[in-house]
């Protein structure tokens, strides 16, 4: 094992050595751009207060020539993040597709007016944990859902 670490270490310093010599430069590999290309809330129809259970489905995608590593995008429901969603590594137009059921607490139920609208929408990397090429594209499109009071 000895010896086949040095020939490993005598083949990294010839090759620095020859590129240097050469004139050669590394690159630094591609970033990947994560972004949600669809995203839908299949359920429920209306919100109300209290504990309530919603459905989203969602596809991201990396839309560049980088590796994407594994991370978690959230989807946020009335202005804050509501609940993570793991994403694996993404190769180069690679996609991930998923259906997500979750429970949240949607306010009590003395609320004002008796209907209203409630924003919800998913980012991809949510911890900004990947660095992309494009950091401002990670939003899906907003759904607006409705919502009611008892």
């Amino acid at each position: 094992m000895k010896q086949a670490l040095t020939f490993f270490v005598i083949l990294l310093a010839t090759q620095q050595i020859f590129a240097q010599a050469q004139g050669i430069v590394a690159l630094p590999a591609p970033k990947p751009d994560l972004t949600v290309t669809t995203f839908t809330v299949d359920s429920p129809a209306v919100l109300h207060c209290g504990t309530q259970t919603i459905t989203v489905s969602w596809t991201e995608k990396n839309r560049s020539r980088g590796i994407a590593a594994a991370h978690n995008s959230a989807v946020y429901i009335n202005g804050g993040p509501t609940f993570l969603i793991p994403i694996g590594t993404l190769s180069a137009g690679q996609s991930q597709s998923g259906t997500t059921t979750a429970t949240f607490y949607n306010g009590p139920c003395d609320c004002l007016p008796t209907s209203y609208t409630i924003p919800i929408f998913m980012k991809a990397d949510w911890y900004n944990t990947v660095a992309e090429t494009n950091e401002t594209n990670n939003n899906s499109a907003t759904v607006t859902q409705s919502a009611a009071c008892p």
